[in-house]
């Protein structure tokens, strides 16, 4: 590997073993030591057994733990062959110990941390991720005394890089993650990267540049745009010291996906601009997917920025790219559809809108598990698209059906809930519930005031509907004053040539009855 200029292109694009790094930590040392391996998912647990079996052969060395215990008592210091000694059923021991001891076995695993220390031979043990939480949030001394941490996840599909490109909230496996659980591989991701810091630089980098993209994707998953950025950024920055041109296209379409969510659509296209322009240079042929990506993210920031038939022919263009190479089934034409149907709403065709939203949940219950939050957002939407035919009744099944599981997935303050909300909230201005309309609304615009903050778009739009509500109870002042309100961000964050200034501009002198419903955001 060179130590000046590029590194390896391979390594650079290639994603990094947790388990080739924590052979390398067993073969340098010299010692005992307490391993910790982090595993988010039993397929992910197994897939690790494996590759260290492969990797180690007969110096991985199982044990229950009643063994490891009898190994502690009398010493191992008789083998001479050095041993890599993991916990093999660690997960069923300690569910065993709790219902014969009433109690942890973590705890009495902390009460010997002395002898797992002082041990002649390293210990690995195989964590779940509340077994992991447990460790760092109540036994600091045996979280302190580590010898080593390692994240063993499900690898990123890897050939165009396509996991690798944000899209929505939702893409990705571990969109189906509950709320508590993406919490949770954060927190994992925040302790590796301190886990880093003493690597050799090259090999630093490498996996400090992947993790970092992994936290970043998580934390825009949660909804915390300032986080996700912060790391984005930082992701950027070590992109540079790597030097491989090929890597900048998807941090600059994730950056622009945080910039979109807040509204910030001039900000989102220049990014994904130069994103493909770099594409155009580095990624071979016409129909490479990450192409396609990026070209359906332009759609959606297009629509935003109210150039309809421009989102149109971006979006067609990469569901046809992604068709050809990855079939009609694949689980990434699912945001594409989903923005396709918003523009086929936009340009009035609900029924186009609707087979595109309908093709998606076909794609759905065929590659994803019926529990991956992007059910209820296709029920959302289809939601949506009744409720612009006025068919109120069936719009409001589908709005409130999915309403608690993605409060339930993604937590009570996510800004896409506040998208939910709103919707809502259009459907009772619709019926005629006015007081129910105006709660709904406020709530979404309460939302999206403590996780983005003042100047959003969104809360811009939510406002204009609710002006329209005020209206409707009387209360035209303050009506006005959320359209005088919403005016001064469109003015900020809208192209002067866009049609909702016109529109709010004319009704600032003659009140519309009805809000706008399609919501412009993701």
């Amino acid at each position: 590997m060179k130590r000046n200029g590029r590194l390896k292109k391979n390594l650079a694009l290639k994603p990094l073993s947790e388990v080739t790094r924590l052979v390398r930590a067993f073969e340098s040392g010299q010692g005992g030591g307490l391993f910790f391996g982090v595993y988010d998912s039993r397929q992910s647990r197994q897939r690790a057994v494996k590759e260290l079996r492969k990797a180690l052969g007969t110096v991985l060395q199982g044990l229950t733990w009643a063994e490891l215990v009898r190994s502690l008592d009398t010493g191992a210091g008789e083998v001479t062959e050095r041993r890599l000694v993991w916990i093999e059923d660690f997960e069923k021991a300690s569910e065993k110990h709790r219902v014969d001891h009433d109690g942890d076995l973590l705890d009495v695993l902390e009460a010997r941390h002395g002898d797992v220390v002082a041990a002649t031979e390293p210990i690995l043990i195989l964590l779940s991720l509340d077994d992991w939480e447990h460790i760092r949030d109540n036994l600091p001394t045996l979280f302190r005394d580590r010898a080593g941490l390692f994240g063993l996840e499900h690898p990123p599909e890897h050939r165009y890089r396509t996991s690798y490109f944000l899209k929505d909230f939702f893409a990705g496996p571990e969109g189906a993650f509950s709320l508590y659980e993406k919490r949770q591989l954060v927190n994992l991701y925040l302790d590796l990267l301190t886990e880093y810091q003493s690597w050799e630089i090259e090999i630093h980098i490498l996996y400090q540049y992947d993790l970092l993209g992994r936290l970043s994707r998580q934390l825009f998953r949660l909804g915390e745009l300032d986080r996700a950025e912060k790391y984005l950024k930082q992701q950027r920055e070590l992109a540079g010291l790597i030097g491989e041109e090929r890597l900048r296209p998807e941090i600059l379409n994730n950056l622009s996906r945080v910039y979109a969510v807040r509204g910030d659509f001039q900000q989102a296209i220049a990014l994904l601009e130069e994103a493909w322009e770099i594409a155009e240079e580095r990624f071979r042929g016409e129909n490479h997917p990450g192409k396609a990506i990026l070209l359906a993210n332009m759609a959606d920031v297009l629509c935003g920025l109210g150039e309809i038939e421009q989102a149109y022919l971006k979006c067609r263009r990469a569901m046809r790219i992604l068709e050809y190479k990855k079939g009609l089934r694949h689980p990434d034409l699912v945001p594409v559809l989903d923005t396709m149907g918003r523009i086929y709403l936009f340009q009035g065709k609900s029924e186009d809108a609707l087979d595109a939203y309908r093709r998606s949940l076909q794609i759905i219950e065929r590659r994803l598990e019926l529990n991956h939050p992007y059910v209820g957002i296709m029920m959302q939407h289809i939601g949506t698209v009744y409720l612009e035919q006025g068919r109120f009744g069936i719009a409001r099944r589908y709005l409130y059906r999915t309403l608690e599981p993605i409060e339930q997935t993604y937590g009570a303050e996510h800004p896409y809930l506040a998208t939910v909300l709103s919707r809502i909230g259009d459907l009772h201005f619709r019926r005629g519930e006015v007081s129910k309309a105006d709660m709904y609304l406020r709530w979404a615009i309460d939302i999206r005031n403590r996780r983005v903050g003042a100047g959003d778009l969104a809360i811009a739009y939510y406002s204009w509907r609710l002006a329209a509500v005020l209206d409707a109870q009387g209360h035209g002042e303050e009506a006005d004053e959320c359209r005088r309100s919403a005016l001064a961000v469109f003015r900020i964050k809208l192209p002067e040539y866009h049609s909702d200034i016109t529109t709010l501009e004319a009704e600032l002198n003659q009140p519309a009855p009805e809000p706008l419903s399609v919501d412009p955001l993701i």
